[in-house]
């Protein structure tokens, strides 16, 4: 792997507007937002958040879970020409604790930034030997006042699909805040890496909790 890669590791008074075109202009308005909302029923008003220069997230409405921090949570950026999925299994240590416990999972792959928005990697074969690296991080945090702390204490390499891999890795650090109930603002820190802003969903609950279901509304 390159080194790169393994660094891994932006007054003019208005007149007014008759009554009469003004109660027109709000209803055409209102019929484009509910027409919309029928084509996406699950999604929330478009969320500004873009993950370094990323597709924007669309922050979902599914049904609250038991639990307001517990659960797996996705979320991606793009660095250093690769693509990273992160899926963040989190766990309270007791019921109602503000202490957190779990794993990570970051898979990436290397892309270029016109393909950063793709949801899968790109094949894998001998025409195409593009890095591909799935790395698994015990992690621990807290969540207190919407406030969410979660990073990884180590790491191992659990999956290289192609290319070579470097010997080295970064744990991730997510810090920053749980917006409504399936949507969290976050900045990933490893340490060493500038720091990038990742948007986590929920794509399910803890266990023994309603799961949340998934839509293809949000990018």
């Amino acid at each position: 792997m390159e080194d790169i890669t393994r660094r891994r590791l932006y007054k003019k008074r208005r007149r007014k507007m008759p009554r009469r075109i003004a109660l027109l202009a709000g209803l055409t308005v209102m019929s484009g937002a509910f027409a919309y909302v029928a084509m996406c029923p699950g999604v929330k008003q478009s969320c500004p958040y873009s993950a370094n220069n990323g597709p924007k997230l669309m922050p979902m409405s599914g049904p609250a879970c038991d639990d307001a921090i517990e659960g797996v949570w996705e979320g991606t950026q793009y660095l250093y020409g690769h693509k990273y999925l992160f899926t963040l299994d989190v766990k309270r240590t007791s019921p109602n604790s503000p202490h957190l416990t779990g794993t990570i999972s970051s898979h990436y792959w290397q892309t270029s930034s016109a393909n950063a928005s793709a949801k899968t990697p790109p094949t894998c074969d001998e025409s195409n030997p593009v890095n591909q690296t799935v790395i698994a991080m015990n992690a621990s945090g807290s969540f207190h006042n919407n406030n969410f702390v979660f990073e990884g204490k180590n790491w191992e390499l659990k999956e290289q699909t192609c290319g070579t891999f470097g010997g080295g890795y970064y744990p991730d650090g997510f810090t920053g805040f749980l917006q409504g109930s399936d949507t969290i603002l976050t900045i990933n820190n490893d340490g060493s890496n500038p720091t990038t802003r990742v948007g986590l969903r929920r794509i399910s609950c803890g266990e023994n909790q309603a799961a949340v279901p998934k839509s293809d509304c949000w990018r």
